[in-house]
């Protein structure tokens, strides 16, 4: 018998190949999120209900406390009226004045916890610097998704801050996320 390739199982299966001498293999792939989730129960959803004070204020704070990278998919968000939402990454300082928010595991069979500094609040001091990373126009009280379309990477101990540029808005909506290793 000349060169072939064997399961690697004991059961002698050999593997096929087609006429245009591919492999055959029949393969389920998964999604990042869905591995997050149902792989690794660490997918989470983080809601806030806020109406930030004045112009300029943070009313949203979330730290990465994890060791792996936390990957944020995107923001449900519903508006009362008009307003607009600066997303920044790498502030800095101490979060004043937020209220902290407990993320919901997406998967009902996992008991882990989303780690990190979790907070809401209608003005949220004791930061600086960072960059801004996205600008959302919320015009409709119905609720709509804005997708991350390179999705937003947090690494450990790094943070993402939310910004009301109006002020005086209801702001109501959830930060979706997970914890992703690379392996």
């Amino acid at each position: 018998m000349g060169d072939v390739i064997r399961d690697g199982t004991g059961k002698s299966y050999l593997a096929g190949v087609n006429s245009k001498n591919r492999l055959l293999s029949e393969c389920i792939t998964y999604s990042g999120e869905h591995t997050a989730n149902h792989e690794d129960g660490n997918a989470y959803n983080m809601l806030f209900e806020k109406t930030p004070a004045t112009a300029g204020d943070c009313f949203l704070y979330l730290k990465n406390g994890d060791t792996i990278d936390l990957i944020i998919e995107g923001v449900w968000l519903r508006v009362a009226s008009a307003e607009q939402v600066t997303i920044k990454l790498n502030d800095v300082g101490t979060p004043v004045d937020g209220t902290a928010v407990t993320p919901a595991n997406l998967n009902a069979g996992a008991n882990s916890a989303a780690l990190g500094t979790f907070q809401s609040g209608s003005a949220i001091t004791g930061l600086s610097g960072g960059t801004i990373i996205n600008k959302i126009w919320a015009t409709s009280t119905e609720t709509s998704f804005f997708n991350f379309e390179q999705d937003v990477i947090v690494s450990p101990n790094l943070v993402f801050t939310a910004y009301a540029i109006t002020g005086g808005v209801e702001l109501d909506g959830t930060i979706a996320f997970n914890y992703h290793s690379h392996v």
